[in-house]
């Protein structure tokens, strides 16, 4: 019986051959012509349940290999679940029994220094010789495409065409001649996995779900043993709260998105005139050398071309400030209009972005694809607002509960410091409070009983520098790495350090303890409130601190999911996205009544001795126009 299933009858053997050995774990791989499910497609799924019993199916075959994946009564092992889940439930197919990812334990059991990757595990832990059927692939792929774009070449000189009218032609998106586009059509230069012959396919297949299966029984039972299952147990269900999420998507006001483009564009043709002009003469903006040239002509030598620099000289040149304009503008048109629009406008509307969970090793989240997490909340005026295209699905309004001062709660909690402890009870704004500590000049223009945001600028800016060096330390971050952060002097930055810990006594020595703790342990590791582990690295264990604050606070908010999701089972609001430290529901018309079940959710954490708080806010227009929510809370019953 061959491991790669070319007919009917050898999908029958197979899976005969699954019911005879009853295994209890099946592990699960797609291959498929690009990573996004939403616009790409699985070609070939395939199962193992030991070193040798794996194989491939071509999707042709997708009803019988079915029989396996549905099958409830084995559990299913997956490397990066979620994405091979997608591809999967496109062909109609569900995955039953309990679902494991080894790339998850493999986030649990390693530092952020070693990679994830299966073939960088299976290499390292399991085989080898592992990532030679990769290596293979790639080289089959490289070649075929070199033979292609020869041949084109080819074909093209026959033709009475030359290779470089071609591709200038294709660059500057020029109609090509209707000889060249049947020259086009007959050679295909986009080489893909479909394209790769059976021999070398098949040993690549079948080893992806060799290998996540031998890693995910090489990781069992070190979860267990190092008491990490309830840490695995609850990423493995955060997984299947955001799998939803990416599903569902966010809806798009794609005309606004349209006309946005076609602003945005007018607008770059505009600016780029007006530098032209100012300049002089034509300049190419993207150019740091040229840039870098015509500054020393205008008599402001300038050692760098990046935006900080450049509004540095602005006052002085207009041409600073139209290259800044120039360059804002391209990258709200060029990196979120464009790209959003163009995969809305694939799915009518809806953005699918994807969640990567066994991202960062802290336990944040990570987003891509594109990357929710980091929309800016700026805007170059109404039409180039880029939050302003993500609107409320129909019937629904988006809820914010943003959480406050979440990493300053967790050091207090940890530290036990009590000025951090009453600052935080007297709700004080602390990174005030910090500004009047670490830096003598703030006390000279601070306006006490004033707002900080009606403070004088000069404050405003200490003030800045305090939040700057507050989170900075919070990293474990020194003197010389702040100093560069904030552009002052080094001893202005030891002064900043000094005074923070004076004033923060307690958190220093919880700094030291961790490290020292970390240090006296056999693989360096730390474990936070929630009983996720940290492994450290030799020489850099200064950064566990940062870890156990960002990672109790990711599964503070992966508990809060937990409890929210199943209080909305049975009503029609949802979770639609996670944001660092805020969670964005869509709420239903008629269920503004679960508004404070789920901010009662979000804020109980009874181990806590310090109150754990949610801002709220809601929008029925746009995730640009949220306005504060003055609804009754309910009272805590739990």
């Amino acid at each position: 019986m061959s491991n790669y299933v070319l007919t009917a009858k050898e999908a029958l053997d197979v899976l005969e051959k699954y019911h005879t050995d009853k295994p209890k774990y099946v592990a699960i791989d797609t291959e498929t012509t690009g990573l996004q499910w939403d616009t790409h497609e699985a070609f070939l799924i395939q199962v193992g349940w030991g070193w040798g019993d794996n194989y491939a199916f071509p999707v042709q075959f997708s009803r019988e290999v079915a029989e396996i994946i549905e099958d409830p009564s084995s559990e299913k092992v997956l490397h990066n679940a979620k994405f091979d889940t997608h591809f999967l439930e496109n062909l109609g197919i569900k995955v039953a029994g309990k679902v494991h990812d080894s790339q998850v334990m493999a986030r649990l059991l390693l530092s952020g220094n070693e990679s994830i990757a299966l073939d960088d595990l299976a290499t390292h832990l399991i085989d080898q010789k592992a990532g030679e059927a990769d290596k293979a692939l790639r080289k089959w792929m490289k070649q075929e495409k070199t033979r292609r774009s020869k041949q084109l070449t080819t074909e093209l000189r026959k033709a009475g065409y030359t290779r470089k009218a071609y591709d200038n032609w294709k660059k500057e998106n020029i109609p090509l001649p209707p000889e060249v586009l049947e020259i086009e059509k007959s050679v295909d230069l986009n080489v893909t996995y479909e394209d790769v012959p059976l021999e070398i396919m098949e040993k690549y297949a079948t080893g992806d779900v060799r290998h996540t299966l031998a890693l995910f029984n090489k990781f069992r039972p070190i979860i267990k043993s190092n008491n990490l299952t309830n840490a695995y147990e609850r990423d493995m269900q955060t997984i299947s709260y955001v799998y939803n999420w990416e599903r569902r998507g966010m809806s798009v006001d794609l005309p606004y998105l349209e006309e946005g483009i076609e602003y945005g564009e007018l607008k770059l043709k505009e600016l780029e005139q007006e530098i032209h002009t100012i300049a002089g003469r034509e300049l190419n903006t993207n150019s740091p050398k040229q840039i870098l040239g015509i500054f020393h002509e205008r008599g402001l030598p300038i050692k760098a071309t990046d935006e900080e620099t450049l509004e540095g000289i602005a006052a002085q040149d207009p041409l600073a400030s139209k290259i800044v304009e120039y360059r804002k503008h391209g990258k709200i048109v060029g990196t979120y209009f464009k790209p959003i629009y163009e995969r809305a406008k694939r799915t009518g509307g809806t953005i699918h972005a994807n969640f990567n969970v066994a991202g960062p090793v802290t336990g944040r989240f990570s987003s891509s694809d594109p990357n929710l997490q980091n929309i800016p909340n700026h805007n170059l005026g109404e039409k180039l607002n880029v939050r302003r295209a993500f609107i409320p699905s129909n019937g629904y309004s988006f809820v914010f509960m943003d959480y406050s001062q979440m990493e300053v709660i967790i050091m207090a909690e940890y530290s036990g410091d009590e000025n951090l402890i009453q600052a935080i009870l007297n709700k004080e704004d602390l990174h005030t409070k910090t500004a009047l500590s670490i830096d003598p000049r703030a006390k000279e223009v601070y306006l006490p009983g004033v707002p900080k945001d009606e403070q004088p600028p000069e404050f405003q800016k200490i003030r800045s520098m305090a939040k700057a060096t507050t989170f900075g330390i919070f990293y474990g971050i020194g003197a010389s790495t702040l100093s560069k952060n904030l552009k002052i002097d080094i001893e202005t930055a030891r002064q900043y350090i000094r005074n923070f810990f004076l004033t923060y006594p307690r958190i220093e020595a919880f700094m030291r303890a961790v490290q020292n703790t970390a240090q006296r342990r056999p693989g360096r590791y730390v474990i936070n409130k929630f009983g996720r582990v940290y492994w450290g690295v030799e020489g850099r264990e200064y950064a566990l601190a940062n870890y156990l604050i960002q990672g109790t606070g990711a599964d503070m908010i992966k508990t809060a999911i937990d409890r929210c999701e199943k209080l909305l089972q049975g009503y029609k609001s949802r979770i639609v996205l996670m944001v660092h430290d805020e969670l964005i529901f869509e709420i239903a018309d008629g269920e503004q009544h679960l508004i404070p079940l789920l901010k009662e959710q979000m804020t109980y954490f009874p181990t806590f001795k310090l109150p754990i708080e949610v801002g709220i806010e809601y929008s029925s227009t746009s995730w640009a126009e949220p306005l504060p929510w003055r609804g009754q809370d309910k009272k805590q019953t739990a």
